[in-house]
C-alpha cells in the first residue's frame, strides 16, 4: 500500500508493506539523507525479507530539512506512529508490536521518536523496540561542517 497519509501535508505519508496477520509485528523505518534528502521510496528494499519472516514493514516519508526544523521532523515521524497504531488492526498487523528503525540521521530520528512518544500527552509507549544503525546522536560537531549546508 503506498502514498498512505498520515497527515494532510503532501510530504507526511508512508508506504506500507503488510503481511495481512493479525498478530504479525510492524517494522517502521524512518529513512537517512541527513534530514535533507531520501525518501521512503530509497527505504523500501528491506520489505520483501521482513515480509519473508512474516513481518509487516513501512518506509516513512517526512518534511525535509531545511523546510522543517529537526523538531518539526520528529514530531511528523511520531504522527506516523500514532496513525500506524490507530490503524493497525484494519491495516492487518498487531498494533501493539510496533518496532522503530533507521539508519544514519533515521537511527536520530527513530530514537527522537521513541522517546517523545514515551512522555508527556504520549505517557503510554506505542512502541516495542528500536533498531538504530549507524546512528547520528550528536549533532554538535556538524554545525560547521558542509552537511549542514541545506541540499539545492
Amino acid at each position: 500500500m503506498g502514498d498512505l497519509s498520515y497527515r494532510p501535508s503532501k510530504a507526511e505519508c508512508l508506504d506500507l508493506f503488510p503481511v495481512a496477520s493479525p498478530d504479525s509485528s510492524l517494522v517502521v523505518f524512518f529513512h537517512g539523507g541527513y534530514r535533507q534528502e531520501l525518501s521512503k521510496e530509497d527505504s523500501s528494499f528491506p520489505a520483501a525479507g521482513f515480509i519473508e519472516q512474516n513481518i509487516s514493514f513501512c518506509a516513512v516519508n517526512y518534511e525535509l530539512a531545511p523546510r522543517a526544523s529537526i523538531g518539526d521532523i520528529v514530531r511528523q515521524c511520531a504522527r506516523s506512529v500514532e496513525w500506524l497504531h490507530s490503524q493497525g488492526s484494519s491495516l492487518g498487523f498487531d498494533p501493539t508490536r510496533i518496532v522503530l528503525a533507521g539508519s544514519s540521521a533515521g537511527a536520530h530520528l527513530a530514537a527522537m521518536t521513541a522517546m517523545l512518544l514515551q512522555r508527556g500527552a504520549h505517557a503510554r509507549s506505542l512502541v516495542r523496540g528500536t533498531v538504530l544503525a549507524s546512528g547520528i546522536f550528536d549533532l554538535t560537531p556538524l554545525v560547521h561542517t558542509s552537511i549542514n549546508t541545506p541540499s539545492a
